[in-house]
């Protein structure tokens, strides 16, 4: 071999050693779509574009992703996540979750409420982690602490009616939850913007019996008036103009609970019901047929939430004799049973992300 054909050989093979240092051997492995054999004599199949990577870990933050999306940040010492299990404790008014999301799982605890609250699931500061929140029937007031700087923000009065029910949605489209207090008693949706700190003008739509059930059912970045009525096993949800659309779906004998969610992941939320008797979940389809998925006993109560973090809502029970959440995977099979609360306790149902 001639001594210039040698060095000319050496100085390509020092250039392309070069370039795969600094872009990596993926930049030399396709070529028109196609599997190429790399430049350092060894095959390399093509390479598919890398999935969107999160923060570096660090010792205090944990980062939840899905789908390449950032879902929740927890903090050392911050109360849940998106997908945490979480209870409050009547007894000494403890609220006790654990995010199954990400390994290791951590039990966070914090203290909130007093004798006769009702807890509240909602993301009242829009960081995407659920706040431990309570509603106090006596006078109306709404007492939240926040999870980004872990303080009771000032407590407000919305409600205060005997009967009032406490529920949240993101009515002005801000990325925070809206509290609201709806009235049976003549169908009162009475709801105070996060965006403004003002109380929106009442809405009626509804009746004693009926269960609130706001959600973003359009997809419109909004919230929708809506309630579940088990008298007729009918979902009533209010469009823009006023009126009413209606689906009838489960029965309305057998003491059918609305469990809605995103329950095959299409981004729209599903009608769902739930009958304690036999602890049946039937899931509406598109077709207008019914899933049908045996998944609990008659003491049970239904807490569905994307608590895997799929992007998809997991049917899912609480049981109070044992304290244990008993979790559905998508494809049938079944999360492991933590043990978060105790009899007693009273299960927070995560708060529905649109």
């Amino acid at each position: 071999m001639a001594l210039s054909t040698f060095r000319s050989r050496a100085f390509v093979r020092a250039v392309v050693l070069t370039l795969v240092a600094v872009l990596g051997v993926g930049a030399f492995a396709q070529f028109g779509g196609k599997p190429a054999r790399a430049f350092l004599g060894r095959f390399v199949p093509a390479l598919a574009p890398p999935p969107p990577q999160g923060p570096p870990a660090t010792l205090d933050k944990e980062y939840v992703y899905a789908g390449g999306r950032m879902l929740a940040i927890e903090e050392g010492g911050g109360f849940s996540g998106l997908h945490a299990l979480t209870v409050w404790r009547p007894s000494n008014f403890q609220w006790r979750s654990l995010d199954i999301s990400v390994l290791p799982n951590q039990l966070t605890t914090t203290t909130l409420g007093q004798s006769g609250d009702i807890p509240v699931a909602g993301d009242f500061d829009g960081d995407t982690k659920a706040d431990a929140a309570v509603y106090r029937p006596s006078n109306g007031q709404w007492i939240v602490r926040r999870s980004s700087d872990d303080v009771t923000q000032a407590a407000f009065t919305l409600g205060g009616q005997a009967g009032d029910v406490p529920v949240t949605g993101d009515f002005d489209g801000d990325g925070k939850s809206d509290a609201v207090a709806f009235r049976p008693n003549g169908g009162w949706w009475h709801v105070r913007s996060s965006l403004t700190g003002q109380n929106l003008t009442p809405i009626s739509f509804g009746a004693v019996g009926d269960q609130p059930i706001p959600a973003d059912f359009n997809n419109d970045g909004v919230a929708e008036i809506a309630i579940f009525r088990p008298s007729l096993s009918c979902f009533y949800i209010r469009q823009a103009n006023g009126t009413a659309q209606e689906i009838y779906f489960g029965s309305s004998t057998l003491n059918d609970k609305a469990v809605i969610g995103d329950y095959d992941g299409d981004g729209d939320i599903d009608i769902a019901v739930y009958r304690p008797s036999n602890g049946k979940w039937f899931i509406r389809q598109p077709d207008g047929s019914a899933q049908e998925i045996n998944w609990g006993i008659s003491e049970d109560i239904p807490v569905p939430g994307d608590y895997d973090g799929d992007g998809k809502t997991n049917v899912a029970i609480w049981r109070p004799s044992t304290g244990v959440f008993h979790i559905r995977k998508a494809d049938g099979s079944t999360l492991p049973f933590p043990v978060v609360g105790q009899s007693g306790d009273i299960p927070v149902t995560p708060m529905l992300k649109r």
